[in-house]
């Protein structure tokens, strides 16, 4: 006969057989939640984050708006060596405050690509000591879209707020 247990041994194999089945189905639905709710952890928003990387930003835009406004051959590295030296200070308190932050890792990374941008751009100007309208402009966008990034993540963390 088929599926009749022969022995109390054959009963207690299925019984454990059952048991370890059950258990092991709920150590996978908890490592899974446990996973999915570490996913989503972020730190908290900062509104004084947020205003500093405004600050920053503007100082940036403004950087530009400066070098635009002169003459190309006026564009010259000596001018704004002071500027850049500020600037990239500026950067690099940032990336302290966003790093020292728990749980905060995009923002951090958001940071260190801005500061990779603005000693690239730095480094350029420096060694051809010119700076031209169209790649001064296209430096200003890309910073401002790095920068709008970097806000937008910060605004997502608030609460009572969802991102767009």
């Amino acid at each position: 006969m088929a599926g009749i247990p022969l022995s109390s041994n054959d009963l207690i194999v299925r019984r454990w057989s059952s048991v370890t089945v059950w258990r092991n189905a709920f150590y996978v639905w908890l490592l899974c939640s446990l996973c999915a709710c570490s996913a989503l952890q972020v730190s908290p928003y900062d509104a004084k984050a947020f205003a500093d990387t405004e600050a920053l930003a503007g100082d940036v835009m403004a950087f530009y708006g400066k070098m635009l406004e002169l003459p190309l051959a006026e564009r010259t590295y000596d001018k704004f060596s002071a500027d850049y030296v500020s600037v990239e200070a500026k950067i690099r308190t940032m990336i302290v405050r966003e790093k020292a932050r728990p749980m905060n890792k995009e923002s951090a990374s958001i940071s260190d690509d801005i500061l990779t941008l603005w000693e690239k751009y730095h480094l350029r100007h420096r060694e051809k000591n010119d700076y031209g309208d169209v790649l001064a402009k296209a430096h200003r966008n890309t910073m401002q879209r790095v920068f709008t990034a970097a806000l937008k993540g910060e605004a997502a963390k608030k609460s009572d707020e969802k991102p767009q």
